[in-house]
């Protein structure tokens, strides 16, 4: 039995997971068949209460041969998650049994298999459910980390969407003032002035632009926060490495270029999901597989997020200064650690220091001893503010979906051919200002879920869960 999204179809799915054996699962049905197609492989749940737990047997309902016990529970139309008919089996965990219990559903010829994301859309569709608490719901059951988990229930709690309603209207009200402009162009009647016009795309454009800085940050958050390591040969960056994770992760020698591919680590610091990246030594090597290696680490310190460059503190201050000019220049340096402090006695240290903060003022640095564990907490606290500094409007923001980026966009590109208009031609030709507000608007409406076309629903609800 095939089906759309548009259909009325009964519809099942297991709503947990199939990956492995687990203690509980559940198979959830919903649309106008759910509690015949329950009933017809079920015992024990004949008549039953809404919205109550029964204890059932489920039964082959040719042989009535019982295969597994559980409970369920029916919701009537109206009283779900999805506004339909509902019903869920509560059975035992394992994969094999979810499966035949799932076939034996489909046997019965009252309901088909759901598509992804179908039970969400229903939700959506019969007004259970807004379109962005819809997204932010798949958000938060593919989440890797509790910023991504916290981030996109500020969308369902606070409903920032609402943010994006203000724009609408003001788009609203704007196309209203140009639309009547137009059935006064053969008089001597001025509507809405240039200036006030522009003036007020301006506002929304900046207001648009803002958002998006703050959306851009959050989903780089929730991403994760790439560091890469980077420094000379014997600068310390493996011990370094496996003094952040307190453990023996990257092999630690004397002999120069031991680090050859890059090696990865992901760490919890504060809010932020951090993945540290050990890369080989900067030098120019002869062998192949080195130079590779090398190769790899710059390409890595340019597109990470955060580059930190390690250096050895008992160098010279002549070639330090060398090695951190060719550093700055070649690659995106975040943060300077010189290492091996333990070496060098205090007043010397002391020295280095002034020398370099006069030397890089507006890079931050501290110095650290790695193979002794000395001054790691003050770093990963130096590195937590350099990270707030770059991550900071994302931090309190929804997380958005690739979807509502797209919409964002598609709003800011219409508005600055409306702003390119005017400052052309004025409000001479309010015909062709229409069109370009028609178009803003309409990506805001699709974005808050307002006008979305099925083809866009179609591909926003593909991409959840089975069982979602």
């Amino acid at each position: 039995m095939g089906g759309n999204y548009f259909s009325n179809d009964t519809i099942v799915a297991v709503a947990t997971s199939l990956s492995g054996d687990g203690g509980v699962g559940v198979i959830r049905l919903s649309g106008p068949d759910s509690l015949k197609c329950a009933q017809k492989i079920t015992s024990g749940f004949e008549e039953p209460s809404p919205r109550f737990l029964h204890r059932i047997d489920v039964c082959k309902p040719e042989t009535k041969q019982v295969i597994d016990d559980g409970l369920a529970v029916y919701f009537p139309n109206q009283q779900s998650f999805t506004g339909e008919e509902v019903v869920e089996l509560q059975v035992h965990g394992g994969r094999v049994l979810l499966q035949n219990i799932l076939q034996l559903l489909l046997k019965t010829g009252f309901c088909r298999l759901a598509l992804a994301g179908e039970f969400s859309f229903r939700a959506v569709r019969n007004g259970k459910m807004s379109l962005d608490a819809a997204q932010s719901l798949n958000q938060i059951i593919s989440a890797k980390s509790p910023f991504e988990i916290e981030s996109a229930r500020r969308s369902i709690n606070k409903n920032r969407i609402g943010e994006f309603d203000q724009i609408a209207k003001e788009l609203q009200n704007l196309l209203a003032q140009i639309e009547l402009s137009i059935d006064f162009l053969d008089q001597d009647v001025e509507i809405i002035s240039q200036a006030d016009f522009s003036s007020r795309i301006k506002v929304v454009l900046n207001s648009l632009d803002k958002m998006k800085a703050q959306m851009t940050a959050t989903s780089r958050i929730a991403k994760g926060i790439s560091v890469s390591i980077v420094g000379a040969p014997n600068a310390g960056k493996s011990t370094f490495f496996n003094a952040i994770l307190a453990e023996e992760r990257s092999i630690v020698s004397s002999e120069a270029g031991t680090t050859r591919d890059v090696v990865t680590e992901e760490v919890i610091l504060g809010p932020y999901y951090v993945r540290f990246a050990d890369t080989a030594g900067l030098r120019i090597s002869k062998n192949q597989i080195e130079s590779e290696g090398i190769s790899r680490a710059k390409e890595l310190a340019k597109d990470s997020d955060i580059a930190i460059l390690v250096m050895d503190a008992t160098l010279t201050f002549d070639k330090i200064l060398e090695q951190l000019h060719e550093n700055l220049k070649q690659l995106n340096i975040s943060v300077l650690v010189l290492n091996k402090s333990d070496l060098l006695k205090e007043n010397d240290l002391k020295k280095l220091e002034k020398q370099i903060q006069a030397e890089v003022k507006n890079l931050p640095f501290t110095v650290v001893a790695a193979a002794q564990q000395k001054n790691i907490t003050h770093f990963l606290s130096l590195l937590k503010s350099t990270i707030d500094q770059k991550f900071h409007l994302g931090l309190n923001s929804f997380l958005p979906t690739e979807f509502q980026f797209q919409m964002v966009f598609q709003c800011m590109e219409a508005l600055n051919q409306t702003e390119t208009l005017i400052a052309k031609t004025g409000t001479a030709n309010p015909e062709l200002i229409s069109v370009s507000l028609h178009s803003a608007l309409k990506a805001i409406s699709d974005l808050v879920g307002e006008t979305t076309p099925d083809t866009v629903l179609t591909k926003i609800f593909s991409e959840f869960c089975i069982g979602k």
